[in-house]
């Protein structure tokens, strides 16, 4: 399980996001999750808050977040593997929740993912 820790710093405000998650490439179609493209595929349904250790119940808005970040990435995973399918499971995600924006799961998964399929850094223009 690899765990990627975004962070942003303005004058007025910050925002830290971490994301756990790991990836299974299953040869054919993944049981569990949902497509964020033909082959890779997100899961969800079982987050732990890291610092807490209590199950997340995340929303529909949240769970956008994640597939929007993790598809910014997707066309570069199918690139890089060459299984039929990639499926990343979210684990645990780490919130202050003082601090937090959805927004931010989409750069922490698009983090997570340049480091677990070594595709180059980007620097995040989603918003968060």
């Amino acid at each position: 399980m690899r765990t990627h820790r975004y962070k942003k710093q303005t004058a007025g405000s910050g925002v830290f996001l971490g994301i756990s998650a790991v990836v299974s490439r299953p040869p054919t179609t993944p049981a569990v999750g949902a497509p964020v493209s033909d082959r890779v595929w997100l899961a969800a349904s079982a987050v732990d808050h890291a610092f807490y250790g209590n199950r997340l119940a995340l929303d529909a808005h949240e769970l956008g977040w994640l597939r929007h970040g993790l598809a910014t990435t997707a066309a570069d995973i199918e690139r890089v593997e060459t299984c039929p399918f990639v499926l990343v499971e979210v684990r645990a995600l780490e919130i202050v929740e003082a601090r937090y924006r959805p927004t931010a799961l989409a750069a922490a998964i698009a983090g997570w993912a340049a480091e677990e399929f070594g595709l180059p850094p980007r620097p995040w223009a989603g918003g968060a």
